[in-house]
């Protein structure tokens, strides 16, 4: 994710052949940056603070215990929309996880 020091990625939770978990905090007010994955699907679960998600076309406001899919393909942002931080674990799916699968929508 982009957006320098106001994600920070907590470390990899998990790993297997074909997922990738890990944790990580967005500070208020910072955002992942417009992005596409070719060779994988996202699931954000948002364990505490409120997220404001693109998909697309669409806008989605989810806060803790919800956990929103972002299938491969699909411009995205994960942003924080609260006051407070934003704690997220990404579970990713599919054949590649390094960073050069993303591309900027």
């Amino acid at each position: 994710m982009d957006g320098s020091a106001r994600i920070e990625i907590n470390g990899t939770v998990a790993t297997g052949r074909n997922y990738r978990i890990r944790r990580f905090d967005v500070v208020p007010g910072a955002n992942s940056g417009l992005r596409v994955h070719r060779h994988r699907t996202d699931q954000y679960v948002v364990l505490s603070g409120e997220a404001r998600i693109t998909l697309g076309r669409n806008v989605i406001h989810v806060g803790p215990d919800t956990s929103v899919m972002v299938p491969f393909g699909v411009p995205h942002r994960l942003e924080n929309a609260g006051g407070g931080m934003l704690s997220v674990l990404e579970v990713q799916f599919g054949s590649r996880f390094e960073e050069d699968d993303l591309q900027g929508a």
